[in-house]
């Protein structure tokens, strides 16, 4: 086992993380985009 390659995983997962947490983001601002005409636009 490398000793880089360690890192090398964990910046990869960090990538992974980054993109899951835009992806929720975006999610939440999608269901709250929808709750907000449901309830009138208020």
């Amino acid at each position: 086992m490398r000793p880089g390659s360690a890192g090398d995983v964990l910046s990869e997962e960090q990538g992974n993380l980054s993109q899951l947490f835009k992806s929720i983001e975006d999610y939440e601002k999608s269901l709250e985009a929808k709750q907000a005409t449901a309830v009138g636009g208020s």
